[in-house]
């Protein structure tokens, strides 16, 4: 008989959103991770690893849609929206 490791589903969670100075980013189940911030035309504007909560200085964004992807060691990820509004 084989056990299989069941893995938590990540919650996600990004506030303030529309954000104007700084966005934090907090996920929960997640142990490794990495996360970048792309506009709506895929242009990467910010990217960087962390572990469960980052902050991210959102100041010199333009305003727009944008979106942050959050990329678990192991290959799955998740997609949030995020409204830059200054």
């Amino acid at each position: 008989l084989a056990l299989k490791d069941v893995k938590k589903d990540i919650a996600l969670s990004v506030s303030p959103n529309p954000a104007s100075d700084n966005v934090y980013i907090k996920a929960s189940n997640l142990e490794k991770g990495s996360f970048k911030i792309v506009d709506v035309l895929g242009n990467l504007v910010a990217a960087d690893y962390f572990n469960g909560s980052k902050s991210v200085d959102v100041s010199d964004f333009r305003n727009g849609v944008y979106f942050i992807i959050i990329s678990e060691e192991g290959g799955k990820s998740i997609n949030r929206k995020l409204v830059i509004k200054h």
